[in-house]
């Protein structure tokens, strides 16, 4: 089989596609992979025509007739408008602060790191031990304390010289990090390290815009799918010149590659997860199907764990497949998909009988010697097995995310928009195209005529200026018209009544079509908390699903692959740290206007600490205070300098107040008040006044 091109270098395949015979003789494996998507896509198909009907009534597509009389194909795009109302609020909640709201957090009782500073005992070198001396030195912290004796004295300072020497091993000294001067706890600093690390991972695998898109399909359809992370090498652009060739030579292109988590939306109607399977975390396998070209599949040969003799052995025959019923109402386009040169590729992930791996050839690893299920990864096209892998996530898990809408408590899918108001839609199709056939019928009037009373051979047009002959001497009317009632106006209002049906379905109100575009709405704490406030209970409960079945998923995967793949050992932390999700981003950014109302009303106040009210707002607001906020020994020097130059004079530190923050610079003596120094005219209180001429003769 060869490839040639026609006029347009469009590849043309020659050769005959594998025989039904040729197709058959799959492996045992193959059979299993086979057989398992079989029982998927059967289980799937009401679901599939549920997907149809939603697919459907977003697009706007005439599909039955509300009347069996009805003339108007008039279909009112109120699926659509809710649908992307839903979109839009759903992506303003989540993605309105620029970042995706996912944060982890340590657990209140760490494992494997610790959430408190213990220092231990330990003997110190002997020409650091000082000697003895019951009165202490300067610096040992043993200072005179009111009351003390030389008894008591000497008994403090000799107990603190047992545990520096090390004579009492089995005492750990146990503090809150803040006492010791550390700003975190260990376990907070991991956690903080790994927020950092995992929202840099995010942006640079363009996370949102696949949030993005499956969050669109989860409003159309009812759920959508995120797969991955997978490991990626991404190439970043990088230009050096040869020094020793002179600034004129041409630069070299040499990029510079870093290894990132790679975030991918996938269609629903190419997953094919276990027909068991209430949801994502029960099922046992998923099929993933793939439309590859012959080029496409070829580039698999470079990617690890591909057999590149299996795939020349799939490429064998020439790209056909049949294709599936919904495909030629989704892919408009393509009249005939079974010639669109295309392979049809399955990806498989879940667990397979240890024997039918051994029988293809696979090697088990001694680990998995006793085991009779293995989880692996497969590929096979066109009934070949092109890819056998162990999973190789830790810990083992089917690296897709299907998440929600709605929550179907009976069903892997949930429910969109459109399933929720497929009545409401269809009502208010039917009844405008009643008032449209209403509109035209009573537009027009019903002539009819009594041709004894006329002249025969007459045109019966009707127009304006008509004349109708008339025969003479007939008795009785010749012409008469019949309008039909014109009752639109009844019709506009059934049309308005189920509009209504449908915000309550959707619980979507059209008032808040156009809110997700006010400017303002969700740029801030109040506008985020307005917006979720104004959100009826529907809208809440689905942010809530995307916390429970997306956010939080999608945060446990990246810190398995941080923790898997990550070699920097400040992001290490506690196994058990928590992904947050919108609910926490709320909850802090509220509370930050809530911190920041009060710095506001208390700023003057002496009983409060200004300083740390300032980290706490900058915590809240996600600002790295340690970069802004100067140090408090920084702020003394800068307050001092401040009111040495307001006053000339010498410099003087502030002293601490009782509140932890540094006392304010005195305002600078004015004119008139005692220690001002300026001039004899100034310390009058006034300016000088003008002096007036002597008169003659007066000394």
């Amino acid at each position: 089989m060869v490839d040639v091109y026609d006029d347009e270098n469009t590849a043309v395949l020659e050769g005959e596609p594998k025989s039904d015979e040729e197709r058959r003789a799959l492996t045992a494996l193959a059979g299993s992979v086979i057989d398992k998507y079989e029982a998927a896509k059967r289980n799937r198909l009401v679901t599939e025509t549920r997907w149809m009907d939603a697919h459907d009534a977003f697009r706007g597509i005439f599909k039955d007739s509300f009347t069996s009389t009805e003339k108007s194909k008039v279909f009112i795009k109120l699926t659509k408008t809710k649908t992307l109302a839903a979109h839009g609020q759903i992506t303003d909640i989540l993605f309105g602060q620029g970042k995706i709201p996912l944060r982890v957090e340590a657990t209140e009782s760490p494992m494997g790191i610790a959430d408190t500073v213990t220092i231990t005992a330990e003997p110190a070198p002997e020409e650091e031990v000082p000697e003895f001396n019951p009165i202490g030195f300067e610096g040992d912290g043993n200072d005179l304390q009111p009351g003390d004796t030389i008894d008591s004295r000497t008994s403090r300072i000799g107990e603190a010289l047992k545990k520096k020497l090390g004579l009492i091993p089995e005492e750990n000294i146990t503090e809150d990090p803040a006492a010791i001067g550390l700003k975190k706890s260990p376990a907070d600093e991991a956690a903080d390290a790994l927020n950092v690390e995992i929202q840099d991972q995010l942006t640079e695998s363009n996370a949102q815009i696949e949030l993005r898109k499956a969050i669109l399909q989860a409003a159309q359809l009812g759920s959508g799918c995120i797969k991955g992370p997978f490991i990626i090498e991404k190439e970043y652009p990088n230009w050096t010149t040869d020094e020793e060739a002179g600034e004129d030579a041409p630069r070299s292109y040499t990029p510079e590659f870093k290894i990132v988590p790679d975030l991918e939306y996938r269609s629903i109607w190419d997953i094919y997860p276990d027909p068991n399977a209430t949801c994502a975390d029960d099922a046992e396998y998923l099929v993933d199907r793939h439309l590859m070209s012959r080029s496409q599949i070829r580039l698999l040969k470079k990617q690890p764990g591909f057999i590149a003799e299996k795939i020349d052995e799939a490429l064998d025959g020439a790209p056909f497949y049949t294709p599936l019923w919904w495909e030629t109402t989704l892919k408009e386009d393509l009249e005939d998909l079974g010639n669109n040169n295309r392979y049809e590729v399955f990806e498989y992930w879940g667990i397979e009988d240890r024997e039918l791996l051994e029988e293809e050839g696979f090697d088990i690893p001694e680990a998995l010697a006793d085991s009779d299920d293995v989880q692996v990864n497969l590929w096979m096209a066109d009934g070949v097995i092109i890819r056998m892998v162990i999973n190789p996530f830790r810990p083992k898990r089917i690296p897709y995310i299907i998440f929600p809408l709605e929550v179907d408590l009976y069903n892997i899918w949930g429910v969109g928009i459109p399933e929720n108001m497929e009545d409401s839609q269809r009502m208010v199709n039917g009844f405008t195209r009643m008032a449209v056939d209403n509109a035209v019928l009573s537009g027009n009037i019903m002539i009819e005529v009594d041709e004894n009373n006329l002249m025969p051979g007459q045109d019966m047009a009707v127009y304006p200026g008509k004349v109708w002959r008339r025969r003479g001497g007939a008795p009785g009317q010749a012409i008469f018209s019949t309008s039909f009632k014109n009752i639109t106006p009844e019709l506009i209002q059934l049309v308005d009544k189920f509009t209504v049906f449908a915000d309550q379905s959707t619980g979507i109100p059209s008032f808040a079509h156009g809110q997700t575009g006010v400017q303002g709405i969700g740029r801030t704490a109040s506008g985020i908390s307005q917006l979720m406030g104004a959100a009826s209970v529907t809208i809440k409960t689905i942010v809530k699903n995307f916390d429970d079945y997306l956010l939080a998923p999608l945060g446990m995967a990246l810190f398995a692959f941080n923790m898997q793949y990550n070699r920097k050992l400040e992001v290490r932390g506690d196994l058990s740290i928590k992904a947050m999700g919108t609910d926490s981003l709320i909850q802090k950014e509220v509370r930050a206007n809530q911190l920041i109302q009060f710095f506001q009303i208390a700023q003057q106040s002496p009983f409060v600490n200004q300083g740390q009210m300032i980290k706490e707002i900058a915590k809240t607001l996600d600002i790295e205070e340690e970069k802004l906020l100067n140090d408090p020994e920084l702020q003394q020097l800068m307050q001092a300098l401040s009111a040495q130059k307001q006053g000339g004079g010498e410099m003087v530190m502030p002293q601490q107040g009782v509140t932890g923050g540094a006392t304010p610079p005195a305002a600078p003596a004015q004119p008139g008040q005692q220690g001002f120094s300026g001039t004899p005219q100034e310390q009058g209180g006034g300016m000088p006044q003008q002096q007036q001429p002597m008169p003659p003769g007066v000394g």
